[in-house]
């Protein structure tokens, strides 16, 4: 054989090794990629649906301070600031309590 000239078996053993090899990087890479994308997908979801149970609890008692404006209109002071009052305990208490509940949450089922 001339120099530089490999027999058959070894060419086609060097591209199965070299295929074999990409194949094995490929594997790898979609699984780090996956990974990666799975987590942040979870950490996205989570923070959306605690977003969106925020939104629900203020758009709540935004009602009720819309409702205070009509009070204010009419002149009703001394209401007004007891209304406002129990509104901002009870947000405050609410909000409290839905950050606790975030925090001990185990699994994304709550």
């Amino acid at each position: 054989m001339r120099p530089g000239v490999y027999p058959l078996g070894s060419f086609w053993s060097l591209v199965f090794q070299t295929t074999q090899l990409l194949a094995e990087l490929l594997v790898v890479a979609i699984l780090f990629t996956g990974t990666a994308l799975d987590s942040m997908v979870v950490a996205v979801w989570w923070l959306a649906s605690a977003m969106l149970q925020l939104l629900f609890t203020l758009s709540t008692f935004h009602r009720q301070s819309l409702n205070l404006i009509v009070i204010i209109r009419n002149g009703f002071e001394k209401r007004r600031m007891r209304y406002s009052i129990w509104a901002n305990f009870y947000l405050l208490k609410f909000a409290m309590r839905l950050i606790r509940y975030l925090r001990n949450c185990p699994g994304l089922d709550c």
